[in-house]
Order: structure tokens, then sequence, then C-alpha cells
């Protein structure tokens, strides 16, 4: 009796399996002879996956917010230390914009030289092969003091303090570049599990699916990484917890939530700026859910107010930005006279949405085809069950205005995009570089979205779903990360 009580206490069978996962996860890479695992890699992550377990319960069918942060932070810290370095999407671009900001803080200066940067990309493979420097160097290598100097010429923008505090700090306890950079990225990851916590408590209405989307893989993966992405999720997350809250309850929006809303969409500026949109969301609200009867009239002031705001605010952080590639950059006028590269970059955002959170590990030797179906028959059935469980649902007139505002928001997206010359060149047929992340809050909505048609179909609120969630989502981000173990590795392109 003792024995099962320790073995229920510490989930020390979940515990084994999951072992078990992490060794036989290599079967569903067909293009791989079965192997040994990396032995470094392997105990992270039976580390940290004992310490999920151990600190994750489901007590009375029910999931708690710590439970979500842990689930975020266990794996996201496994995520951290095995991702190679640099192998993530943009990741230079990050890791130099977060060394600039922990370095010369928020103002930019001509003349200043990161040699902390060179030393990174002397570890990079992808973009540096024919100097790459190998683990020996990688574990040795000291911080330089970086050389700041030279007249201000812009401003770094303040989305990248999570890892440029992770950053310093690594740089203050050790001279090891390697600190910093893995402290760098947990940060990342740390910064994202506050935000999706914060949205999960004040949540009433949308616990089910914050808690989903935030622990999926792809969420996981995204925000292990030099990325602001970390905060565009976390704020999303955020926003759709306000909104739903507003949305159900009646005359549940007074002054102060219409300043805080939009307060909120405002954070929206310094990562995703076409999301500052969102704002207008509840000047379209139902009259039943305003408290005052101006409430729609200054719903409309304060969101025109947060739009000069937000594009105040993109303007003083792109001051002094150079353009990579100089070059012919589309108008609307363009796109008004040629149409089809927009409409046919709209209809690919479902699928490329769909496929990104099929494929969360960024640039393996080889991708795992059951792993991203298994991803996406989890999603969909985890999306339906969602829907039939939720308290409300839109209308058919509601969910006709949120998508019209997603395809303006949309549209926003892609127009920004087609200014950058690396992907997008006049004649093009479609924009390159819309990439399914930028979508994550409308696949967030979808439960919401969906609800009016769903519960037509399902009983609504006969599902008891935390205790499936937990387990799904559990082992879910277990196979990943042992797909993640032998199939993302440094490696050239």
């Amino acid at each position: 009796m003792f024995i099962l009580d320790v073995l229920k206490k510490y989930k020390i069978h979940h515990i084994i399996f999951s072992i078990i996962l992490l060794v036989l996860s290599q079967l569903i890479l067909n293009y791989l002879p079965f192997q040994l695992p990396n032995y470094d890699r392997m105990l992270i992550s039976i580390l940290f996956i004992s310490l999920y377990y151990i600190l994750t319960s489901i007590v009375n069918n029910h999931i708690s917010s710590f439970n979500l942060f842990a689930t975020i932070m266990c794996f996201g810290v496994i995520v951290s230390l095995i991702k190679p370095v640099q192998v993530g999407l943009d990741e230079e671009t990050h890791l130099f914009n977060t060394i600039s900001l922990a370095d010369s803080f928020v103002l930019k200066r001509a003349n200043t030289e990161y040699y902390d940067y060179n030393s990174v990309l002397n570890h990079d493979i992808l973009r540096n092969p024919d100097n790459y420097k190998a683990d020996k160097y990688w574990r040795k290598v000291e911080h330089r003091k970086t050389k700041v100097e030279g007249k201000i010429v812009g401003f770094n923008s303040i989305v990248y303090f999570p890892a440029a505090i992770g950053w310093k700090l690594g740089s203050l306890f050790s001279k090891k570049i390697i600190v910093s950079y893995y402290l760098g990225r947990i940060f990342n990851i740390l910064a994202f599990a506050i935000l999706a916590a914060i949205a999960f408590r004040i949540s009433k209405y949308y616990k089910d699916a914050i808690y989903f989307f935030s622990c999926l893989p792809f969420s996981i993966h995204l925000c292990s990484s030099y990325q602001y992405d970390n905060i565009y999720l976390g704020i999303s997350l955020i926003t759709i917890a306000l909104l739903t809250n507003l949305y159900v309850e009646d005359q549940s929006i007074s002054y102060r939530e219409i300043i805080l809303f939009n307060l909120v969409c405002f954070c929206f500026s310094f990562s995703k700026i076409p999301y500052v949109l969102l704002g207008a969301l509840l000047i379209l609200f139902p009259t039943r859910c305003f408290k005052e009867n101006a409430g729609r009239l200054v719903s409309m002031i304060v969101f025109f107010v947060q739009l000069i705001c937000s594009f105040a605010t993109m303007f003083v952080i792109n001051i002094g930005k150079v353009p990579l590639i100089e070059g012919e950059t589309p108008n609307i006028i363009f796109f008004i006279k040629h149409p089809l590269p927009f409409i046919r970059t709209l209809f690919d955002i479902v699928p490329n949405s769909i496929e990104n959170i099929a494929n969360p590990i960024v640039v393996p030797i080889v991708p795992s085809r059951f792993l991203s179906i298994i991803t996406i028959f989890i999603f969909v059935m985890v999306v339906v069950l969602i829907s039939a469980n939720l308290e409300f649902k839109i209308d058919r007139i509601g969910q006709l205005v949120i998508l019209g505002l997603f395809i303006t928001i949309s549209g926003a997206i892609i127009y920004a995009i087609s200014g950058d010359l690396r992907v997008f060149k006049m004649g093009d047929i479609n924009v390159g570089g819309v990439q399914g992340r930028y979508f994550f809050f409308m696949l967030l909505s979808l439960p919401a979205f969906l609800s009016h048609d769903i519960q037509k179909y399902l009983c609504k609120g006969k599902y008891k779903l935390d205790s499936f969630l937990y387990y799904c989502i559990t082992y879910l981000n277990i196979l990943t990360v042992g797909v993640m173990i032998y199939s993302q590795i440094a490696h050239k392109l």
C-alpha cells in the first residue's frame, strides 16, 4: 500500500512511461536509424518532466493557473536548453536587438560594436557554416564589453526586455556567454508563462481555451527562443480573456473597462501592431454589455486615441532603422490595381496557421509526419470540445463582425510584410513571409467563433475537459520533446 501511495503521489508510473516515450519517439522519424539519445538532452528532459509531474496535478477535475504556469515553464526550459543555438525563427535578428537593449539600454548609438553578438555568430552553423566553431568553443567563449559610442540614432524596443534581463543577469553571474544566452531564452518563456497565468486567472468563461492554446508545443517552442512573440501571444491571451468576460456579462463595460481594454490592445504596438485594431471590438458589442448610456461613444473615442498612440509608438521604435535591402516597395494603390497576390495570401492564412501548429520544431533534420498528424487531430478535437463546452455562443451577426475585423487585421499584416523586399517584390504572385504564428489570436478565437454552430450538434456543457486537456497537453509536449531530441540538431541547410 505504501509503495502504491508513493507511486501515485509522485506519479512515478507517468515518469517511467514518459522516459520510454522519449526514447521510442525516434521511431516516428522515418529516415533515422534507431540510436541512443544524446545524454545531456535526455537528462535535461527527464529532470524537468519529472519536476513537471511533481508540481502539477488535477484536483477535483480542475486545472489551476499554477498548473498552466508550471507546464509552460517546465517544457519551456527543456526547449530553451536543448534547442541548438540560433536554430529558431529569426533568432539572429532578435538576439541582436536583445543584446543591444541589454548593453546600450533604450537608446541606439551610431558606432556601437556588439562583440558578444559576433561571438554567438561564430557558433551559428545555419548562418555562418564556413566559420562555424563547435561546442568546445561555445562552452569557453566569454563576454567582451560592448563598445557604445556615437550620436543617438534611434530607440531599442522595450519588447525585448525579458530576454535582455536574462542576458544581463547571466553576464553578472558568469563571464561565459553560454550562461547569458540560455538565460535570455528562459526569461522569454518566463514572461510568456506569467502573461498566460494572468489571462487564465482573470478569465471567467474561457479558461480551457487559454490553457490549451498557451500550453501547445507550438506556443512553448515559439516563446522559448529569441523572439518577441512571447509578448504577442501573452497579450493575445489577456485580450481574449477580457473580451469574453465583457461579452458574456450584462452591463459589464464601464468607462474603466473601456480604458483598461484599450491599454491592453495598445501593448500590441510593440510586437504586432495590426492587432491594436482589436480595440474596435468594444464599439461593436451588444448594447446590453454597456453600463453607461454613452459607453459606445466613449469606446469609439478611446479607441481612436489608442490608435494614435500606437502608431506614434511604432514611428518612434522605427526611427533609425535601416532597411536590409533597398528598393521599391508596394503601396496600397498597387494592391488595388493588382489584388491577386493579396487574395492568394489571404486564402493561405488558414492552412499556413494550421501547419505552424502541426510543426512546432523549427529546422529539423527530418520532419515527423506522425507528430504532425497527431497534433492536428488533437487540435481539432479539443477545439470542437471546448466550443461545445462554452457557457456562451456568438450569434451570426457577431460572427460576421468578427470575421470582417479579422480580414482587416490580416490585410494590414499582409501589407506590412509586403514592405520587406526580402520576401516580396513587384510581380510576385503572393506575399511571402506571412507566417502562421502571426494569426495566433484568430486561432485562439476559434472555440468562441464556432460555438454557435458546434452547440447545435453537440450537447452543451456535458464534457469534463480538465483531466482530458491535462493529459493531452502532457503527452503531446513529451512526444514533441522526444522528436526534438533526435531531429533538431545543429546542421547546415
